[in-house]
């Protein structure tokens, strides 16, 4: 089964893509992890808001991502038909920072050891992933999972439901006027803008 590279993501992020563009949390986790997720029994579930990423958010959380899953796959929950992965994110309050947490969890799968050193997969995760997006990561390694919690700041998103809604609770006026995709007599506010 092969799980996508970041390379793969949507046309507007990676490399060379406009500096403008923005790629969906949503979409990056179908991507890395769409084998598991186009089961009729998934193995995974996915729970979070409307997010859009900058691009350099999204290919360096797809490198983590694709770390994670390629390690599920390999000795972790998703090496076992009864193994499970929990992916959740929420957007925090603005007393925690206005960022995103999102958290990974493993469980059902094999018995966890923690590793004696860390390899490749653990550097992209912890130290890639935290100085290139100046997130805080922590991975563990527990006996019933791995888990990690990615707290990306407010610098990496580039809009979310949530964020353009406390926006036009705000400035009402300049919402509105900012977004050409709001339907007359719709109170939903787009979240693209």
């Amino acid at each position: 089964m092969r799980l996508a590279w970041p390379s793969d993501m949507p046309p507007n992020t990676g490399p060379g893509r406009s500096k403008s563009q923005s790629a969906s949390l949503a979409d990056l986790v179908g991507l890395q992890l769409g084998p598991y997720l186009d089961r009729s029994e998934s193995q995974v579930s996915v729970e979070g808001p409307t997010v859009l990423l900058k691009p350099d958010a999204a290919q360096n959380l797809g490198f983590a991502l694709h770390e994670l899953a390629t390690n599920a796959a390999k000795y972790g929950a998703l090496s076992v038909p009864e193994g499970r992965v929990s992916i959740a994110w929420r957007l925090l309050p603005e007393t925690d920072g206005n960022g995103v947490e999102l958290d990974w969890v493993e469980s059902c799968g094999p018995a966890v050891v923690k590793p004696t050193h860390r390899g490749f997969g653990s550097m992209v995760i912890e130290r890639n992933l935290a100085r290139e997006l100046d997130t805080q990561v922590e991975l563990a390694f527990r006996a019933e999972g791995v888990q990690c919690k990615i707290l990306l700041p407010p610098g990496q998103i580039r809009a979310s439901s949530g964020l353009i809604t406390r926006l036009a609770a705000r400035f009402p006026d300049l919402v509105e006027r900012q977004c050409h995709h709001q339907q007359p007599n719709n109170d939903k506010i787009c979240a693209g803008c």
